[in-house]
């Protein structure tokens, strides 16, 4: 078992900094055998790294035309715990398509990481279990103030919820809906 207590501080641990970006490697290692390059460069024009989390990790499957990239932030209850979407053509890049994930690094969130990538890279994500994902991670963090009781698997609930889009411009614009959803 992980000790993802070993993963904190990474911001300030040049070394814990690596620890995290092995731990990914080795998990995308793990779910493909895919060639992969990095996605996004994460050194600045003198070779100094950037090293701000934002993205920690990168990978591109270019036989597939798919990209992962992985932002992770410090453990904070004001931060949400996980966010994922997909970016599609990003950078301009026309028929790339790209998983992104903004996580806490916790037991919870690398399990759902691990899923999310083994659904993605086999093409096998739906949009359906992203906003599973999405409203799982807002029911617990209170994200936008939205304040619901957990209910059982399978449950049928109604409620008034704020969906975030990102907009290509990448602003989060909101609109207030109301829908059902199984939990």
């Amino acid at each position: 078992m992980i000790d993802f207590n070993s993963f904190c501080n990474f911001l300030k641990d040049e070394k814990i900094y690596q620890d995290n970006i092995e731990l990914y490697d080795k998990l995308f290692h793990k779910i493909t055998n895919d060639h992969i390059t990095e996605w996004v460069i994460t050194k600045f024009a003198n070779g100094k790294p950037i090293a701000d989390g934002n993205p920690i990790y990168s990978a591109f499957i270019e036989s597939r035309k798919i990209a992962i990239r992985i932002i992770q932030v410090e453990i904070d209850t004001d931060k949400p715990i996980f966010s994922v979407w997909i970016n599609h053509d990003p950078f301009e890049i026309k028929g790339i398509k790209e998983l992104v994930i903004s996580l806490q690094l916790r037991q919870d969130t690398f399990e759902d990481l691990s899923y999310l990538l083994e659904k993605f890279i086999n093409q096998a994500l739906s949009n359906h279990l992203i906003k599973l994902l999405n409203d799982k991670y807002k029911i617990k963090t209170g994200v936008n103030g939205t304040k619901r009781a957990d209910t059982h698997i399978g449950e049928e609930v109604v409620t008034p919820i704020k969906d975030i889009t990102l907009a290509p411009n990448r602003k989060a614009e909101t609109k207030e809906t109301t829908r059902k959803h199984y939990h």
